[in-house]
């Protein structure tokens, strides 16, 4: 019985770590001392289910963000490239505005490698089973 208790008061910790909660907060929220909480962070059942409630509630807002992303990425770009193009900006603000269009080329080039790295590997993997 004080199995399910503790499942139970790990449910609502793990709910509040999610939920954005400080460590202490979590542990008032679970109705445990803070020592208890971290305690169970060392477990790894308990480490596995509240990193796969962490993936659950990011891949929930992945789509919200996807689609937000598809308007504001284009203004910010406009943006930065205005401020890179504008010689009456000091140069430092250009350089800056500069290094981030290209910072944000590069981590989609290197996604998009990484992505296709990935599968290759994969198909490798799979025609030798």
């Amino acid at each position: 019985m004080t199995q399910v208790t503790n499942t139970a008061k790990q449910d609502v910790a793990i709910a509040a770590l999610v939920a954005g909660a400080q460590l202490r907060d979590a542990a008032k929220q679970a109705q445990v001392h803070v020592s208890t909480l971290r305690d169970w962070r060392t477990q790894p059942d308990f480490t596995a289910r509240l990193e796969a409630a962490q993936r659950a509630a990011l891949d929930a807002l992945l789509p919200q963000l996807a689609a937000r992303l598809c308007n504001t990425v284009p203004a910010m770009l406009a943006v930065l490239e205005q401020v890179a193009l504008d010689t009456k900006a000091p140069k430092s603000c250009r350089v800056a505005a500069a290094n981030s269009v290209l910072a944000a080329m590069w981590k989609a080039f290197d996604m998009t490698s990484i992505d296709e790295r990935l599968s290759a590997l994969e198909q490798a993997q799979g025609g030798r089973q």
